[in-house]
């Protein structure tokens, strides 16, 4: 592993501590800002935002008109109106003014206007709680939710591509409390270069930067991301270079540099939107045409999320702003809205990762069922094999040492001793009864074509089996309540699972009648083996050391169910006989 490699994967697994620490930081100056705001409550104010931008000409301009949210009227302050003087004295001195006047005594300001100059007067006011609180503490809440919906994100996403995009809600957040902190009430809003620097400037350009790194991986690799990975490092160097320019451009002299920088960050911001739900948008077409449903499911919340987002921030908000210079809903309801984005985005990409996670889950138990089946089909097929070994080669075999024996035990009459003659005796009963009982085996080992046969024919078969070769065991069978639509995997098990028991029952049980009960609804399908038999104690049986080999018929039922989903119920004591309940339930389809 080259360095490069391990540099990437060295900031990967430190992820949570760059996001802790820089979160700490943002939400300790935002904090202090707002302290700064709050001292000022109770004073009078312009019922506005002044802003000090040392590369105009008239360096002071209205930044923020809070609580007016309808178009303005022409003899009223406006956004970015420019302030020459405030009732003829200089904007340094326009805290000394207010301090002068009393609430709803008027001001008369000059202010320069694109080309012209006005006379507007407006009434001071008065700075209330309610006006903090839904000025700047509705904006401080939306920064704290920016940083806490990254958090979250980062803290609960697996994806590596989620984690990089919840840094885009770390500077989003730094955004927000930054204007949150704004103390232009009562005395001028100066810009803070290590402020700024932190908190405001870098808001655009590295959300563009991570939206791009974000579109390359979101939601599988790039093909070329997967051949150049230093090319995500080239989006964080350019908005590194337009945070600095902008940051050192600060001043009237290079005022035109200034404002090409801020230009580009805010291209650099929009074109990582776009290239984002561009790229995803194609891909969910390209999906949709292909017929990828899974795909589909997993970018929809994502885009709509998405899309939802730059109505509010765009199409409510911003270009409403920069064109009329007001917004098309009021302040305090686009806030809110772009306060509860997070959650909402959060949500969204959470909501995509578990859809791609049950879709791979799916994915993986079709792949299962797929293997399960073909190890079923070559065990029918080795069955098969075997059975037609048995009854073409073995049997035969043994049926001719068996009539070899009582030929030869005949020839022998009356000249062989009465110990050889014994021997002759016994060697063809042996050689009987193994031929049939292998004939047994044989005639067992074959799977159930269950396309032919159903579930209660076969159990008849093996009831009538059992009663065949022990005439004392009666086996009454009542299947009237079953209604045979189970799959061939549940009957191929319960077959197995009655057979195992009917074979304890000729080995074990001692018993006079076996009661074969099989029955269904819409939800599950029952079946129950009950005999007279000696009985055991379930529990000291299948605990004792001893008994391992015994018990592998009663360990191989327990095993046949859960395969099935089922669950196995046996109860038993001495002398009492056995009751074996079998109970799978029936999935939705």
């Amino acid at each position: 592993m080259n360095r490069y490699h391990l540099f990437q994967k060295s900031i990967q697994s430190h992820l949570m501590l760059i996001y802790s620490i820089w979160a700490v930081i943002l939400v300790i100056l935002g904090t202090g800002a707002l302290v700064q705001v709050i001292a000022q409550i109770g004073g009078n104010y312009g019922g506005f935002i002044w802003t000090h931008d040392p590369t105009r000409n008239s360096p002071f301009y209205v930044s923020f008109d809070l609580w007016r949210s309808l178009p303005p009227v022409p003899n009223e302050l406006r956004f970015l109106d420019e302030i020459v003087t405030i009732d003829g004295r200089s904007p340094w001195e326009f805290d000394q003014v207010y301090a002068a006047k009393r609430p709803d005594d008027l001001v008369t300001y000059l202010v320069r206007r694109g080309h012209q100059e006005l006379l507007i007067r407006e009434h001071v006011r008065v700075f209330t709680l309610d006006k903090f609180i839904v000025s700047y503490g509705i904006l401080y809440l939306t920064g704290l939710s920016y940083i806490l919906g990254g958090w979250v994100l980062l803290h609960a996403t697996r994806r590596k591509d989620l984690k990089i995009f919840s840094f885009a809600f770390l500077v989003g957040g730094g955004a927000w409390l930054s204007h949150s902190g704004i103390w232009g009430v009562h005395t001028p809003y100066y810009e803070k270069a290590v402020f700024n620097l932190l908190l405001y400037t870098p808001a655009m350009p590295m959300t563009g930067a991570i939206l791009l790194h974000f579109a390359c991986h979101y939601p599988i690799p790039k093909r070329r991301m997967l051949s150049w990975p230093f090319v995500p490092w080239i989006f964080y160097v350019l908005a590194v270079i337009t945070i600095a320019g902008y940051t050192l451009t600060r001043d009237h002299t290079f005022a035109a540099w200034n404002r090409f920088f801020l230009v580009t960050m805010f291209v650099y911001v929009m074109m990582g939107m776009v290239v984002f739900i561009m790229i995803n948008m194609g891909i969910y077409l390209t999906t949709k045409s292909s017929g990828n449903v899974s795909q589909q499911r997993i970018l929809e919340p994502m885009l709509v999320a998405s899309i939802v987002g730059i109505i509010i921030f765009v199409f409510l908000g911003m270009l409403p702003v920069l064109l009329f210079k007001y917004p098309l809903v009021p302040f305090e309801i686009w806030i809110t809205l772009i306060m509860l984005f997070p959650p909402i985005m959060v949500y969204a990409l959470r909501n995509s990762e578990l859809i791609e996670q049950i879709h791979r889950e799916a994915s993986l138990r079709e792949q299962y069922a797929v293997q399960v089946e073909e190890l079923r089909n070559i065990r029918e097929r080795t069955l098969h094999e075997v059975a037609d070994a048995l009854h073409d080669q073995v049997v035969p075999e043994l049926r001719g040492l068996h009539f070899a024996a009582v030929a030869l035990r005949r020839r022998m009459r009356g000249e062989a001793t009465p110990a050889l003659s014994k021997e002759l005796a016994f060697i063809s009963d042996t050689l009987d009864t193994v031929s049939k009982d292998v004939r047994a085996i044989m005639e067992g080992a074959k799977p159930v074509d269950w396309t032919q046969t159903s579930l209660s024919q076969a159990l008849l078969w093996l009831g009538n089996g059992l009663s065949q070769r022990n005439r004392r065991v009666q086996v009454r069978l009542d299947v009237d309540r079953y209604d045979n639509v189970d799959g061939p995997l549940v009957k191929e098990a319960l077959y197995w699972i009655a057979r195992a028991a009917l074979n304890n029952v000729q080995d074990h049980a001692r018993a006079t009648e076996v009661q074969l009960t099989l029955k269904s609804d819409d939800d599950h399908v029952v079946l129950e083996i009950v005999d007279d038999g000696v009985g055991f104690d379930v529990e000291a049986y299948m605990t004792s050391p001893a008994s391992d080999r015994r018990h592998l018929g009663l360990t191989n039922m327990h095993l046949r169910a859960i395969e099935i989903g089922g669950r196995i119920t046996i109860t038993s004591r001495p002398g009492a006989g056995v009751q074996i309940t079998v109970v799978v339930p029936r999935k939705e389809t």
